[in-house]
């Protein structure tokens, strides 16, 4: 057995974890025998026994202490999709009467795993979908946690009762971080109409309504330009301020991470950090590139408005003023409505 996983075999947090609210009494007694066995055999070496047991203990209780040896054991034997799984868990439900010592081994266990495996972060959509890789369940969404694969490709699959199912090829890569978001569309639901032909009661005819909004003398195109070219240029100018105030939380945030590490000292950071200082450098740098990210956008979007308004009032004064025939439809169906506008420009 490897130092590294020698260091885990020891590693149990606090007792009050045993007792924690979910399974019942005895599944809790069972899983704290299965476990101290587990430790014993694991502390000795026969990695593959104590796993069987940390794995019967993980089925009756999930608890922290048995996630961290759990990830641990798997670690040692290169079962790093499902030592990364663990791991998360037990950084994740960490008690506070967990030491630093302790936390420092498991934040390490867990990036030896990851860089051996890809991590999904998947966004989905609506509430309450059920997710599945490679016809495994792993949550529904929101999901907690992101999910770990395999190099190689995977499906994807996510349903939800009235949604149309979504399934798609993932191909994931060692080490690799894949960023992916999912929205379900909804079944297009069949309306039968009544007994001879009439509208089913309650609902809003199908269908195109009103007389399209005509005109007699048509619409002078200059008017569509300007109501175009303004929305676009509100649109950026919103995006602008949007991205300012994100800069701006940013920028405090950066300030007051840097104030805490300044009273650690002028070298904090040096090597990455060590112990408390490792994981304020590392919000201090995402809080730096954050705020200058938000800043870039928000100039683009402030140089992008102005460049709108201009154009938009440089064609309203030099568009021709010829009427053109523009019509305005309106929608209307049991499911959604809305107005189209259509014609010659």
């Amino acid at each position: 057995m490897t130092a590294f996983a020698m260091a885990f075999a020891a590693l149990s947090l606090p007792p009050a974890v045993a007792r924690a609210q979910g399974p019942a009494a005895a599944d809790v007694d069972r899983a704290a025998e299965l476990f101290k066995k587990a430790k014993a055999l694991h502390t000795s070496g026969k990695l593959s026994d104590a796993l069987g047991l940390y794995t019967q203990a993980w089925a009756l209780h999930q608890s922290p202490d048995i996630a961290a040896n759990l990830a641990a054991c798997e670690l040692a034997l290169n079962k790093h999709r499902d030592a990364a799984e663990h791991f998360e868990f037990a950084l994740r439900r960490m008690l506070a009467g967990t030491t630093p010592e302790q936390k420092a081994r498991l934040t390490q266990g867990f990036e030896k795993a990851k860089k051996e495996v890809a991590t999904l972060k998947l966004e989905v959509e609506p509430a309450g979908a059920e997710v599945k890789l490679d016809d495994k369940v792993v949550g529904k969404s929101p999901l907690d946690a992101d999910v770990f694969a395999e190099p190689g490709t995977h499906e994807l699959v996510v349903t939800a009762a009235g949604f149309a199912a979504h399934s798609q090829k993932v191909t994931a890569q060692k080490g690799g971080v894949h960023a992916l978001r999912v929205s379900l569309e909804r079944e297009a639901k069949v309306v039968e109409p009544a007994a001879g032909g009439a509208e089913p009661k309650g609902q809003e005819p199908v269908g195109p309504v009103g007389d399209g909004g005509k005109t007699g003398g048509g619409t002078d195109p200059r008017w569509v330009v300007g109501i175009v070219g303004g929305g676009l240029t509100v649109l950026a100018i919103g995006a602008g301020v949007a991205f300012k105030m994100k800069a701006s939380s940013s920028e405090d945030d950066e300030t007051r991470l840097g104030d805490e590490l300044d009273a650690l000292g002028a070298n904090a950071c040096a090597g990455g950090g060590v112990g408390a200082a490792r994981d304020k450098c590392a919000d201090y740098a995402a809080a730096v590139d954050d705020r200058q990210s938000a800043g870039r956008w928000s100039n683009v979007s402030f140089y992008a408005a102005a460049g709108l308004g201009v154009a938009t009032v440089a064609a309203v004064l030099v568009w021709p003023s010829k009427k053109q025939e523009v019509a305005l439809s309106g929608w209307a169906s049991p499911e959604s409505s809305g107005l189209f506008l259509h014609g010659k420009f």
